[in-house]
């Protein structure tokens, strides 16, 4: 059986898709054997199909037995299959598959381009002194600074989102802010979040996490730091805190994406293991079209900014 995620609750989606999904599904003698949300969008002005910002993976949960492995895969294609042809039609249909899908095969014979996205996963020990020694040396060092100059401190989700607008700058947010109190309060309601800060004694904030969780994993959702005074190990100094939560719920700690070179060699001071998540997408004609001419117009106008200079 392929896992649900948190993002997967209709509580979730309701916060995280505002403007509305659907479920599609594959009913097998009066059991779902195979069930996928919806979210509906427009994309260049058309029909879509989209994994929201704030759902970092939206894949099937399938129900398949057998003793097999054959058998067991031959069932996973047919019901993936069944479930995609399920789905309205749309211009534009993306869905981010977690880790437990160790291929896009059953998307790929549908029409679907499938690429990949990297995350850092681990199971981090309960015992500090063990979970801290699985970091680097210089991390490590960094830490214990850090925690000699900060302190810990759960905050409301509204503090968070003051947070991490402020720290934004004048940079904009891919997603609408309003959205993480409410997933703030939904979470901890549900014993499924927390939002920490890593103060200093003036009562200077200079990061903060929001994480949430479900039975399987702890992702390390959103994170802020102040870009002018903030502690070289306060980050670092979060992680772990995040990562023992994970440990003492028995969870796997999911970095939740690589999106930069930065990032990527920040993670990788903690140890664990690289895990996929694919994104499957499929266009229509009409929308490869549409956005064609828009590559092309972009570049006209970048080429005219350039001529006027």
């Amino acid at each position: 059986m392929v896992q649900q995620t948190i993002f997967h609750e209709s509580w979730w989606l309701d916060i995280a898709a505002p403007d509305g999904w659907d479920v599609a599904s594959v009913v097998s003698g009066g059991e779902v054997m195979a069930s996928i949300p919806w979210v509906r969008s427009r994309s260049l002005n058309m029909p879509a199909m989209i994994t929201p910002a704030l759902c970092r993976v939206l894949h099937p949960v399938v129900v398949v037995r057998g003793n097999k492995k054959e058998s067991v895969n031959r069932a996973l294609l047919g019901l993936v299959g069944d479930l995609i042809d399920s789905l309205p039609a749309a211009d534009f249909s993306q869905f981010v598959l977690g880790p437990d899908w160790t291929d896009a095969l059953a998307w790929q014979t549908r029409g679907f381009r499938a690429r990949p996205l990297y995350t850092y996963v681990t199971h981090p020990p309960r015992d500090d002194a063990a979970l801290l020694d699985q970091i680097r040396d210089t991390t490590r060092r960094v830490i214990r600074r850090a925690r000699e100059a900060l302190t810990l401190e759960d905050v409301s989700g509204e503090a968070f989102t003051e947070l991490y607008a402020r720290f934004l700058g004048d940079a904009r947010p891919y997603f609408s802010l309003d959205r993480i109190a409410l997933l703030h309060a939904a979470t901890t309601a549900r014993d499924q979040g927390r939002a920490i800060v890593a103060r200093d004694a003036t009562g200077q904030v200079h990061s903060a996490v929001f994480m949430v969780w479900d039975a399987h994993n702890l992702y390390y959702f959103m994170t802020t730091r102040d870009p002018e005074r903030a502690h070289a190990g306060a980050v670092a100094m979060l992680v772990v805190e995040a990562m023992g939560e994970a440990a003492r719920r028995g969870l796997c700690f999911d970095f939740d994406g690589i999106t930069t070179p930065e990032r990527l060699r920040f993670m990788v001071n903690f140890g664990g293991t690289v895990a996929t998540r694919m994104i499957v997408e499929r266009t229509s004609p009409l929308y490869d079209a549409a956005s064609g001419i828009r590559r092309v117009a972009r570049r006209l106008r970048g080429k005219s900014l350039v001529l006027a200079d």
